[in-house]
């Protein structure tokens, strides 16, 4: 996955692109795949889905990928 500051890892990016995504669509899910990463690790339901609503506001549904 993406590191927590910086840039996207390279690799990751290169293997989606190469399977036909464009390069927006490629960062998103690599983004999503990290946030899923840290969702998954809150304990607090209430807290857990409200910052699901705020991911998904702002990079799109992430549903489809957990």
């Amino acid at each position: 996955h993406g590191a927590a500051i910086g840039t996207l890892d390279a690799d990751a990016l290169f293997y989606l692109r190469s399977r036909g995504l464009g390069a927006s669509e490629a960062k998103r899910l690599l983004t999503i795949a990290f946030a899923r990463d840290v969702l998954d690790a809150i304990r607090s339901i209430e807290l857990r889905e409200s910052l699901e609503r705020l991911i998904d506001e702002r990079l799109g549904r992430m549903e489809n990928l957990a």
